[in-house]
């Protein structure tokens, strides 16, 4: 999930999903970290449960928490999620 490190090396995601927004919240089938295309509100429940927004994500970032649904009251478009 993200930058996550194994045996002192750090491992890259090798998997990506395309946060789909349209419909219903977008709920990951493992925790993933969330790259933001075009930055907004990014509304979020975590793997512990908790639920988050994170104003004003920029363009291009990326999220570094372990997401597992992406609600659709985020602003935020061109999601990814990564692990």
């Amino acid at each position: 999930m993200g930058l996550a490190e194994e045996n002192n090396v750090i491992m890259l995601p090798e998997n990506g999903e395309d946060v789909d927004l349209s419909v219903t919240d977008h709920t990951f089938i493992q925790p993933a970290v969330l790259y933001v295309g075009t930055g907004g509100d990014v509304v979020v429940k975590l793997k512990n449960g908790t639920t988050h927004t994170f104003k004003n994500v920029p363009d291009g970032y990326q999220l570094a928490a372990k997401v597992i649904i992406v609600y659709q009251s985020s602003t935020a478009t061109d999601m990814v999620g990564l692990w």
